[in-house]
Parts: C-alpha cells; structure tokens; sequence
C-alpha cells in the first residue's frame, strides 16, 4: 500500500475495531477535549454525508519499530472488557478528537448517550422526507437508563447507538416498528407513521458512511514518525514539541509523560513555570549548547536537537533549575502568571541562575538582579519579536549583568512613565508594574494583612479598580466613557476579597472618608492614626502623598500623573532608568 494513498472505511468498521482494542492511540496524543457543541457538529456534518477529513492511522505489528510505543484505548472504551487485553493492530496519528467523538455517540457503554428528539424533528418535517435540517440541533445528551426502549417510549428520545447497532442489538427497525405501535396506541398516529416512514431516512446515512484513511507503514522509523508529526503540527495538528519528543524518546527509555507528571507533583513551584514540559525542553536545548553541542531552543527545532540519553541524564537538572527559578520569582514578588511579563524568559533565566549557583554566587545578588531583569524586561516590551534569539541571549546577558554588573542594552533604554498613563490591562508593561506592586508585600486597606498574588503566604489578593468604572462613567463624556478611562494600568490596586467588596463602587473619596471612619470606630484608630496606615499600605502600591490627595478630591487625570511620577521613582531605586516628562506618548503597550 501507498504510505499517502487514502483508503475508504465504513464508520462502522472503524467503531467495532475500536470496540474491540484493534485500533488505540499512542500515549503521546493529548487527551480528548471536544466539547458537546463541536460532537454535534460533526453528526449534523456526516448526517449530510459532507466529508469530514481524512483520517492517519499507524500500522503496527509486534516487529514495528513503533511497537515501543505505549499504548492507551480511546476514551470510552471499557478497559475492564477484552478490549484491555487487545494488542492493536493501527494507531491513531491524526483524527482522535472525531473518531472518540463518533465512538461515543454510537457506543451504548459511555456516561452519556447521545440521543435524537424524534418527536422535535417530527414538529420540524412532518411526513415530509428529504426537507434539509440542522441535525444537530435535534440532539440531545442523556445519561443512560435501563433499556433504551423505557427511553424512546417515554421521552421520545432515541439513542444514536441503535442506528448501528452491534452484533448482540435488534435490528433498528425492529425497535423502531415497537415504537410505532405504542405511539399508536396512545392516539398519535401522524407521529407513529413518521417513525417508520420518514425518521430512517434521516439516519440511514450513519450506517453507510465511510471516511478516507491513510494508513503508514509499519515498517516506519520513529525518526519518520516524529517527522511526519512534525509536518502535521505545521499544518494544523495541535501537537507540541513535548508531544513529538514524547514520541522520538519512547523507543530510547525516557518516558517524558511519566516524568513530566512527577515533576509537577515533586518540585516546588515547577507546574507553575512549566505546565506542558515546553521549558523543561528548551532549558535542555541550551544547556546542551552550553555544553558544546549546539543546538536551537526553538520549539521546532527540538524534536530533532535533543536526544534521548542527554535529557535523561538531565532531566532532574533542568526540573529543578525551573522550580528554583520560581522560588526566586515568588521571593521578588513575580511567581505568579498574573505578574510575569513573559513565560518566555522562564527556560533561559533557569539556565543562568543554574551556572551562577555553580559558580557561588551569592543568592542575594541574583535576587536583586532578576527584579530588575524581569521588570526591565517587560517595559521595554523585549520579547515582542525575536523571541528565540533573545531566550538564549538571556543566558549570557543575565549571568554577565550578575557576575560583572554590565547591564544588557535593553536595560540601558531610560523609560518615560508617562507611557504608563494609557497602558491598558494587559501585556508586559501591565504585569511589570503589578509585579512590583506585588513585590512590597502590600499591606490591605482595612484589615492591614499582608497581601500576594497568588502567594502561598500571604493572604489572597485581588485586582480593583481605584477609580470605579461607575464613578468614571458618570462623570466622563460620552466621548471618553466609550475609550473606558477606568481600564489603566494605573487605575489598580490590590485588596483583600473583602476590602474589594467593601470598596464596591464609590468613588476614592467616599471610601478612603468611609474606611477612616470603619477603622475608628472598630480598631479604637484616631481619625490621623487611621489616616496614616491607609497612606502607609498605599504608599506600598506606588500611591504616595500627591497620588492620595488626589483620591481624596476624586481628581483622576491628577492621580495618574501623581502614580506615574511615583512608578519612575520605584524604578530608579531598583537600577533602571526612569523619568516622568509631561508630554504624554501616545499608547504603545
């Protein structure tokens, strides 16, 4: 057989070899994800015999060499059931989503039958055959019953598994035939005719279609297999790199799945930094250029740099090197994904602390380094654009800038807080200054409890606005209320659950005036006393004294200035280059 010579195979066919464990999945494939919505789509697609792709499929035999892979059932099937204990005869490279979806909605042994409303579609058509309909919109989920019979007669719902029935199922006419005459029998006679004279011509389609397969050969190498995933990942297939290496290193003993999950479970704060196992690679990538053995970090590029004997070797190394990355990103106040500018710098950064450790350097340096380093670089937007080169430049520039106190250029570029003033919630420069309010600690507004974003060790935080939308809305034009003011970066704050909900919507002045109050009353506070630990907590968000007065007039353009100013302040004492100049630069975040 052609290795690309599509070959047409009954639905049918391809659901009793699932059934039975003839045809599985590598383990490498990620798990099924289609929602309801996307199943019944497909039905509604196959329903009016339109084609829904091509299906790749890899054929085994106990000598493939890709009989190294392991192995895992399609979703649904019954790993208790013979089907466990099946060695497959095909892989599925490219069509699980559609072939699981299939397999459920035709498969009685799944938690939820996927059932036609026979009695909406007989509202629809009547006694009318060949009127053009949105199948899917006839479908509905049930769990299953006791017999579908108890199902069909009651609810007039009719599970999709008898229209291809299997072997040990009555025929679906006979179904169909009972069903008519208890329809009859309780005087629905238009219903009970459409049942056996329109309904079947709806569904013959399911038991007749056939989709086109290709099939690999089994004499295929792993080399040709991650090649061929490599293509398909290209041109649509949503695999990963970590999924192609999973693929490549199977056959050499290193089972990347297994030790993926381990890592998340055993070091501290690795899942956080490295969720796919994409870092871990890269960190790999360039600790085996490190070592002189070059090779590119890009995801692409992976599945063809690394081999098998080198990452298990260094597996453990690059594991921890991320986890100890995000002990010093959470000290610092950027372990959290909400203040991090960019997951790229995650692979590098670990690389470098890694050799700087090595080389004794001193832990508080690095600290003190990669504030400025992350913050620095996301101002300064750096990974926008060229984000391979500048991953593995980061390796050098950052250990450089610890060891000799040669700043990188990126960070040499003086920065104009006034950009600040229409950064909006989101990107680099939003998470950059978040981060560093995140960094102090801050204490909360009304309880005085130390708060973090998503800090093991402090209490939670949220992210409020200080001048409310509503408050914003009622006292901007038209014009400037459909710019929405309120969504600027310095237009936040972090508060407790509770001091956000006792914010609410009033404007600064109505709550700072109700919070001294609140503090009086309930800690005993003189009015000054409490006006000064609101000012102390808010002076750790970058809102100092002119900032505060500001609130106290409900004056928003002056506190955005006043927070503006404050923010280059807070950069210059970490060691970037920062002024506030009163031209006001137009958006560029």
């Amino acid at each position: 057989m052609a290795i690309f010579e599509p070959q047409r195979r009954r639905l049918s066919e391809l659901l009793d070899d699932i059934h039975a464990g003839a045809i599985q999945l590598p383990e490498f494939q990620r798990s099924y994800v289609w929602n309801r919505s996307r199943r019944y789509h497909l039905l509604d697609s196959m329903q009016k015999n339109y084609p829904v792709g091509t299906l790749l499929f890899l054929e085994l035999s106990p000598r493939s060499p890709a009989a190294a892979f392991k192995r895992r059932l399609v979703s649904g099937v019954d790993e208790l059931g013979p089907a466990g204990k099946a060695e497959p005869e095909e892989l599925i490279l490219d069509g699980q989503q559609r072939l699981t979806s299939l397999y459920r909605a035709f498969s009685r042994s799944v938690e939820e039958w996927t059932c036609l409303d026979v009695h909406a579609l007989f509202k629809e058509v009547g006694l009318n055959e060949g009127v053009e309909i949105d199948f899917e919109k006839f479908l509905k989920g049930h769990r299953p019953t006791k017999s579908s019979e108890e199902l069909l007669w009651n609810k007039n719902l009719l599970p999709l598994y008898l229209v291809m029935p299997s072997k040990r199922e009555r025929p679906l006419i006979e179904r169909l035939t009972e069903y008519r005459e208890s329809l009859k029998e309780n005087g629905q006679q238009d219903l009970a005719d459409f049942v056996v004279k329109v309904l079947p011509s709806y569904l013959e389609s399911f038991s007749g279609y056939e989709l086109p397969v290709v099939s690999l050969s089994r004499d295929l190498t792993i080399s040709a297999i991650a090649g061929i995933f490599t293509e398909l990942n290209n041109t649509g297939q949503k695999l990963s790199a970590f999924d192609l290496c999973v693929a490549k290193f199977f056959s050499g003993g290193v089972h990347l799945r297994d030790l993926l999950e381990e890592a998340k479970e055993k070091v501290e704060h690795f899942g956080a930094l490295d969720s796919d196992g994409t870092a871990t690679l890269q960190f790999l990538a360039m600790l085996q250029t490190h070592e002189g053995k070059p090779i590119s970090s890009k995801k692409a590029k992976l599945v063809d740099g690394l081999e098998a004997k080198f990452v298990k070797a260094n597996w453990s190394t690059a594991t921890s090197s991320i986890g100890n990355l995000g002990d010093l990103l959470e000290e610092i106040g950027f372990g959290s994904s909400k203040t991090l500018p960019y997951d790229a710098v995650i692979p590098g950064l670990a690389l470098a602390v890694e050799l700087l450790r090595r080389d004794k350097v001193k832990e508080s340096e690095i600290r003190v380094a990669l504030m400025r380093f992350i913050v620095g670089t996301g101002l300064a937007q750096r990974y926008t654009e060229g984000t391979d080169s500048k991953r593995e430049s980061d390796v050098h520039e950052f250990r450089e800038f610890v060891r000799d106190g040669s700043p990188p250029e990126h960070l040499m570029t003086p920065f104009n807080t006034a950009s600040m003033m229409s950064t909006r919630l989101s990107g680099a420069r939003f998470k950059s200054f978040l981060g560093l309010c995140n960094a102090e600690s801050p204490k909360d507004l009304i309880s005085n409890v130390a708060l973090g974003l998503d800090h093991p060790k402090r209490a939670q935080a949220e992210i409020h606005h200080i001048f409310p939308k509503s408050h914003l809305d009622k006292v901007s034009s038209k014009k400037l209320a459909k710019d929405r003011p309120w969504e600027l970066a310095l237009n936040t704050m972090l508060l407790s659950p509770e001091s956000n909900k006792w914010v609410s919507n009033d404007p600064p002045s109505a709550y700072v005036a109700r919070t001294i109050n609140h503090l009086v009353e309930r800690e005993n506070l003189s009015e000054d006393a409490a006006e000064r630990r609101i000012r102390q907590a808010l002076e750790m968000q970058m809102i100092d004294g002119a900032a505060f007065e500001c609130m106290q007039k409900n004056d928003y353009d002056g506190f955005l200035m006043a927070r503006a100013k404050a923010f280059a302040l807070k950069l210059q004492t970490i060691g970037l280059q920062a002024q506030f100049y009163d031209e006001v630069p137009e958006d560029d975040s």
